[in-house]
């Protein structure tokens, strides 16, 4: 009679895996906060634990799912190269092993990068290769949020109308998945878009619709976001009182996840509440600071949203010389990105200024 014996798993190989799923675990929970620097962070040290040559197809997979997310996670902290790197690392695996998931999510990835990198049509072509795998999969929640980007090219060139409809697109794929982050992010950004139509009562329902989904979701950083634009738009009508009551609790969430266009954008609002306050030092101080994170972040579309704003504080002063000028430097930080209309809006602006 034979007898087999008993399989038993190293427990050197154990244990390597045990501190991989925790790190991996504890980055995801990071990762759904929207706490990109624990984030990153963790994601790292789980990345560490996932070397070598021997590695299974599942263990790939994994490792370039932790990359994306590590990726976004950098892109949001503004360290755009990092990311760059890690997305590049991921498709080399997700092609290696044939994830055609995980290659359109890549795409999707490089598309969002580029739009932060302010490369529009290149951020088009990636998004729309990875819209087309991920329709051939069936993969509503991987189109919902790919739509919601394809939504942000259109944002970014003006055709808000056009924006609106893929957010809205967007936001029939991403019902009924779960994922409440993305749907909360659909949902923000179809606040922006019937901002700039002008139909402030529909954005600030559809902040406070993001606002209620992200809480739920524990995803501070985008709950802080959909506050930050319930306070431009509020601020925008003149409704000071009740900007300010959103815009108070961002900061401190802001500065722990480290999310800088964040930051930058609520420096920028919080000083277009000061100007209507007529507080001019504390406009002027939080003018200042968002310059600086402009310029480290190298964001130039919200440079000259800075600018813009800081002519006003001029205007404000009855400096019309400053305010020209700042109006001068918001069409150069415009046109350096290509962002044609946005530097037209800043030349009307300038003339009414002269």
């Amino acid at each position: 009679m034979v007898t087999a014996e008993p399989f038993i798993i190293p427990l050197a190989h154990l244990a390597p895996m045990a501190d991989f799923k925790a790190q991996a675990s504890k980055a995801d929970e990071y990762f759904s906060k929207g706490d990109w620097r624990h984030a990153s962070e963790a994601y790292g040290k789980a990345l560490e634990e996932l070397v070598g040559t021997s590695l299974s197809n599942m263990e790939l997979k994994d490792k370039a799912r932790m990359l994306r997310r590590k990726a976004h996670a950098e892109s949001r902290m503004q360290n755009l190269m990092a990311a760059k790197d890690h997305l590049d690392l991921s498709l080399q695996i997700c092609e290696r092993i044939g994830d055609q998931n995980g290659i359109a999510d890549t795409y999707k990835g490089l598309g969002y990068l580029f739009i932060l990198m302010e490369v529009k049509d290149t951020a088009r072509y990636y998004l729309a290769m990875g819209l087309d795998i991920a329709t051939e999969c069936d993969d509503r929640e991987l189109m919902g949020k790919i739509m919601v980007d394809l939504g942000n090219t259109e944002f970014f060139d003006h055709d808000f109308g056009k924006a609106r409809e893929e957010y809205l697109l967007a936001i029939q794929y991403l019902e009924g998945t779960g994922n409440r982050n993305e749907l909360a992010r659909a949902y923000n950004n179809l606040g922006e878009a019937y901002k700039r139509i002008g139909d402030a009562k529909a954005s600030i329902e559809h902040y406070n619709k993001c606002i209620s989904m992200a809480e739920e979701a524990g995803d501070e950083t985008l709950k802080a976001f959909a506050m930050t634009n319930a306070a431009e738009c509020l601020a925008g009508i003149g409704e000071n009182e009740a900007a300010k009551r959103y815009i108070i609790k961002v900061f401190e969430i802001f500065e722990r996840t480290q999310d800088k266009i964040g930051l930058l954008t609520a420096y920028n609002v919080t000083a277009t509440i000061a100007i209507a306050e007529h507080d001019i030092d504390s406009a002027r101080y939080l003018l200042d600071k968002a310059l600086r994170f402009c310029d480290e972040a190298g964001t130039h579309i919200h440079k000259g949203e800075v600018l813009r704003t800081m002519a006003k504080m001029y205007i404000a002063e009855g400096k019309a010389k400053e305010a020209v000028e700042a109006m001068k430097r918001s069409v150069e930080a415009f046109e350096s990105k290509g962002h044609v209309k946005d530097a037209e809006e800043s030349r009307k602006m300038m003339k009414r200024a002269d």
